[in-house]
């Protein structure tokens, strides 16, 4: 199988939108994937990977320094990333689009529970016409040096080369002179061991007033590390190569964790990618993978923080909120410096609210010892009526306009000028009872009780319609299941109020 780079659909128009005056494509980031386990042939429609497992930022872009339109991303994923095969590599821009795909030879990176852990060091080649069209989006910080670029600049000896230099080929020992031989393009010469500048200060070349020389290096046989001296006698000393590629690597995995937004993430957390300030709003700008969001400055929260939100003229500004350790009460305190308990939930179980929502069932309030309850559905005398208990004294209000009082009394509507009928006479369900006098208007007051409960539990007793001369009667029995019609004459007691 061939193995491919291609620039993506959304990559090309990218490139050819800067190509066009507009913006430079920004790159930020390469991913791998395992391609769900089989080989990837990569297509210029993809938007992802098939199968992404892991994504860093780039460690640098580089162009070809005998091609230009050629460039280079490179990407270090580090040795505690792994457990993952690589099958497809994506280079993504700071805005999330994936720029480029290739087809990767598979292979395997370890986790480093298995013991193998390293890093894994990829980079992806493609084309860029204009040099000016394609930059890199990294914080320098995040860098990390490579193994073959130390090889390269430090351990064989090219490192700061210029026009003219010759690269350094190592050290050996001349085993005729049995002092250690530097080697170049230009041969072969001995270096001076500690015995040879015994006593010489050689550090003394580019020495500025207040500087103080240095009298060479030796072998710290406790530390095991190299020892620089100077003249005053101050011994300390230097890291090797592979310490500061330790060090390195540590600060890297620091830095990124810290930088990068990933510290303390827990499941389903989406790792933060840093701030930056938003150039319309001014507001610093918090970005993750969900996408760029303006932070709130201290001046837009002040009104909220302090208390003084909603203030109107004469309102005091609050000042927070703290518990009070001997009520162990929330406390509300004001910049007058009056401090005062604010009540609970339990404080007020015993009181009602100004308004409180619709009740289910009865209701019963408790204050200071006295006791009121209210249950709007009950039977009284045979009659579907509220009651209001008060001690041991209830009164029971009807849709008849009429409150009962338990010791058999009636309160009617005290606000006009009323005259009561009460009288005892037979009745079935639909039938028109007489009033024993005629009242003034229609506007009358009924309330008719059943005197018999016979065989039938008890009866239920309202009227259909009353004016001056009587009203119909409506009479249902109980009868152990439900309510019937009563058809037989039964005793009613009847009450009437109106105007005579």
């Amino acid at each position: 199988m061939s193995y491919q780079t291609i620039k993506t659909q959304a990559g090309l128009g990218l490139e050819a939108a800067a190509d066009a005056g507009g913006p430079a494509v920004k790159l930020i980031a390469m991913s791998v994937g395992d391609g769900n386990g089989q080989a990837v042939s990569v297509s210029t429609t993809q938007t992802g990977l098939v199968h992404e497992v892991d994504r860093v930022n780039l460690n640098q872009l580089r162009q070809n320094p005998n091609d230009a339109t050629q460039w280079v991303a490179e990407a270090v994923f580090p040795a505690d990333h792994g457990g993952y095969t690589v099958r497809e590599v994506g280079l993504w821009t700071d805005a999330g689009v994936l720029f480029a795909v290739a087809s990767f030879p598979e292979t395997y990176k370890p986790a480093p529970s298995e013991g193998t852990a390293g890093q894994l060091i990829i980079e992806l080649n493609f084309r860029a016409a204009n040099s000016d069209n394609v930059t890199l989006v990294v914080d320098g910080n995040l860098q990390l040096a490579t193994q073959e670029w130390v090889e390269k600049n430090y351990v064989s000896g090219t490192y700061g080369m210029g026009g003219g230099d010759s690269a350094g080929l190592g050290l050996h020992t001349n085993g005729s002179t049995g002092k250690p031989v530097y080697l170049d393009k230009t041969g072969a010469r001995d270096l001076a061991l500690a015995a040879d500048v015994q006593g010489v200060l050689s550090g003394t070349a580019g020495l500025a007033p207040g500087d103080t020389a240095g009298v060479g290096l030796h072998l710290n046989h406790g530390t095991g590390r190299a020892t620089f001296g100077t003249a005053g006698g101050d011994w300390k000393d230097l890291a090797w190569s592979a310490d500061v590629d330790n060090l390195s690597q540590q600060v890297h995995e620091r830095l990124q964790a810290a930088v990068s937004g990933t510290y303390w993430m827990g499941a389903g957390d989406s790792p933060g990618l840093g701030l930056h300030t938003n150039g319309s709003t001014g507001k610093p700008v918090y970005l993750d993978k969900t996408g760029a969001r303006d932070l709130a400055l201290a001046a837009d929260v002040q009104g909220v923080l302090s208390g003084t939100a909603g203030m109107a003229p004469g309102d005091t500004s609050g000042v927070g909120l703290h518990v009070n350790h001997a009520s162990d009460r929330p406390t509300f305190g004001d910049d007058t410096g009056r401090w005062r308990d604010l009540a609970l939930a339990t404080d007020l179980d015993s009181r009602l609210p100004v308004s409180s929502p619709a009740a289910s069932g009865s209701l019963t309030v408790n204050n200071s010892g006295a006791v009121m309850s209210i249950n709007p559905n009950t039977s009284f005398n045979g009659q579907l009526r509220g009651q209001i208990t008060w001690g041991t004294r209830s009164w029971y209000p009807g849709g008849d306009g009429l409150i009962m009082r338990d010791n058999g009394n009636l309160l009617a509507d005290g606000t006009r000028q009323t005259s009561i009928q009460r009288f005892t006479t037979q009745g079935s369900h639909g039938q028109r009872i007489q009033f024993p006098q005629q009242f003034k208007s229609d506007d009358v007051q009924v309330m008719v009780m059943s005197m018999d409960s016979g065989g039938n539990y008890f009866h239920t007793v309202d009227r259909f319609t009353v004016d001056i001369y009587g009203f119909a009667l409506s009479i249902n029995s109980w009868n152990g299941t439900g309510y019937g019609i009563e058809q037989r004459q039964t005793v009613i007691d009847v009450v009437a109020f109106g105007e005579m």
